[in-house]
């Protein structure tokens, strides 16, 4: 998707995103909007010298702990953080 696209994912419906450029900006809406405590604690600031994969372990414990979501990761496309 580019800039100005939109894309649905229905409720239940599993999906990931890969971000291929070096900035992204996304707006996400949620309805109803239960995700919000999860985003919370699942999110961690970007650093420049941020490497390795994804905790997928970590984000399921988040899931958990706020019955906001299951994770069903790792996304089905491989992962490179080369830059």
């Amino acid at each position: 998707m580019g800039a100005g696209g939109f894309t649905f994912a229905p409720r239940g419906c599993a999906h990931a995103f890969l971000v291929t450029s070096e900035r992204a900006r996304l707006l996400c809406i949620q309805n109803p909007g239960s995700g919000q405590a999860f985003y919370r604690n699942a999110s961690e600031p970007v650093t420049a010298d941020a490497t390795g994969p994804v905790d997928f372990d970590r984000l399921r414990g988040v899931a958990v702990e706020t019955g906001a979501t299951t994770i069903v990761g790792p996304p089905p496309f491989s992962v490179s953080l080369s830059h």
